[in-house]
């Protein structure tokens, strides 16, 4: 299970969140805060799977800061959908602010709901095929590697629920 929601977080709790309901229609907009501690609250996000040339995918390491699942890895870039953005606005600023990579064209893979682990999210996954550098925003990530299918496997008991549905989906993983 993943660690659960931390305190001591360098998130910030009034950012607003886009909620929606199981369609991916808009309902409302709530804040981190409210949708990090009600898992009634269904909410939109991105994952973003930067995979290399050689085919290994990145991964990162939760910092410890962030509100949910600090030290934890996950897909190689995660956020919410702010109000005001879509899916694809939000997966390139997400792989700016926290890779440090610009001038990219994600391609959209699918969408799914997660619901209870421990929030819940209707996440669109996207990957994006890039060789670094990549920059390490401290305040999201601890640390980025690289993993090929048998060493995610080795690990995979460390990455949260989520991200290993997003693994499975892409073929990295062979169950979730």
């Amino acid at each position: 299970m993943d660690s659960p929601i931390t305190k001591n977080t360098t998130d910030n709790q009034d950012e607003l969140f886009v909620v929606v309901d199981e369609q991916n229609n808009i309902v409302g907009y709530k804040t981190r805060s409210e949708c990090h501690n009600d898992p009634s609250l269904l909410h939109r996000s991105v994952h973003v799977a930067v995979v290399n040339s050689e085919g290994k995918i990145l991964l990162q390491k939760r910092s410890m800061t962030k509100d949910l699942s600090p030290g934890w890895y996950c897909i190689s870039v995660g956020g919410h959908v702010e109000k005001g953005e879509d899916d694809l606005t939000t997966a390139v600023r997400e792989l700016e602010e926290e890779l440090g990579i610009k001038d990219v064209q994600p391609r959209f893979v699918t969408s799914f709901l997660s619901f209870n682990e421990p929030d819940s999210e209707r996440v669109a996954l996207f990957t994006v095929t890039h060789d670094g550098p990549f920059y390490c925003n401290k305040e999201e990530i601890e640390e980025v590697r690289l993993f090929d299918k048998q060493e995610i496997e080795k690990v995979k008991e460390t990455i949260t629920k989520r991200a290993r549905r997003s693994l499975v989906i892409l073929h990295f993983l062979k169950s979730a």
